[in-house]
């Protein structure tokens, strides 16, 4: 299910569960709980694959980790600005930060899996099996893509929520470049430029991806799970 309808479903959700006699301090509570189901699994994880770690990973691992929770911070009041002041505010941004939670979660969950199969100290190793050429390539398509989107949606927005989806970009662009400075920590002098572009390059086509989603699934009306839209 899409980002977007996964919202929207959140927010007819809290219109059912008021009509059937919920109170909004238990809506509230229920996506407190998922937020809470979505930290305890990623600490879960985290911690198994910072236990695999020398100690140089470690350092760059937790540096990582502390930009990812700026960045959730940072997007996640871009995303849910819309019903500032509202009653259903805090349970979207809570919904919000498990969503994103859980797909970090996720990413560990896979990029374990990976060091399992892996010997030494080669995990985490962005991948390296490329040209320099290539993953060169690979980044500048990415980067154009993820420009492209990023120039289309702002000009959408409200003059209000333009800086704070410029602050939610900074902030995530601070997370790329922590998040691949640790999974490149095991690479050798002369393949880290090729495995730090292709980590670069992955990371910012998944952000490409993300904020193409926002865009496409924005009408030009908005709604609750849209960000503040330009009439």
């Amino acid at each position: 299910m899409k980002a977007k309808q996964i919202i929207v479903a959140l927010v007819i959700a809290a219109h059912v569960g008021a009509a059937q006699g919920q109170s909004q301090v238990e809506l509230n509570n229920q996506a407190r709980e998922a937020r809470l189901s979505a930290e305890a699994k990623l600490d879960k994880v985290q911690t198994s694959l910072m236990a695999k770690q020398p100690a140089d990973a470690k350092s760059k691992l937790q540096k990582a980790l502390l930009a990812w929770d700026s960045f959730v911070d940072r997007e996640c009041e871009f995303e849910t600005m819309k019903t500032v002041g509202g009653t259903i505010h805090g349970m979207l941004v809570a919904y919000c930060e498990a969503r994103l939670t859980d797909q970090r979660a996720t990413d560990f969950e896979r990029m374990l899996s990976d060091c399992q199969q892996e010997s030494g100290p080669s995990c985490p190793l962005a991948s390296s099996r490329r040209s320099s050429d290539s993953a060169k390539q690979e980044l500048e398509k990415a980067d154009r893509k993820l420009n492209q989107v990023y120039t289309d949606l702002i000009k959408k927005l409200r003059a209000d929520a333009k800086p704070k989806l410029q602050t939610a970009q900074l902030s995530w662009i601070r997370f790329r470049d922590q998040e691949c400075d640790f999974e490149t920590t095991a690479a050798s002098r002369e393949t880290r430029p090729v495995a730090l572009a292709s980590c670069q390059a992955r990371l910012t086509g998944l952000r490409a991806g993300d904020l193409d989603k926002m865009l496409q699934e924005c009408g030009p009306e908005g709604d609750l799970s849209c960000p503040p839209l330009a009439n």
